[in-house]
């Protein structure tokens, strides 16, 4: 008997504190070619001008499928 995981969901804003984290997290998912998709928590502030832009299209690339945010 085997499973599989195709969804992951990361509820605690302390998994993703930093722009650099969640960058190193989505290039992880991209050179392993794991194929799976995810949603994350991580505060409201993270992502707050155009020059996000870029590493958000690597995230989502990664699989991720949205965001929570928290205060």
């Amino acid at each position: 008997m085997s499973a599989a995981c195709n969804y992951i969901f990361f509820n605690d804003d302390l998994s993703f504190p930093t722009k650099g984290y969640m960058e190193a997290f989505a290039d992880r998912i991209l050179t392993e070619h794991l194929k799976f998709f995810w949603m994350g928590t991580c505060r409201a502030n993270l992502f707050s001008s155009a020059k996000d832009l870029s590493l958000l299209k690597k995230i989502r690339k990664s699989g991720c499928i949205g965001f929570g945010y928290s205060l």
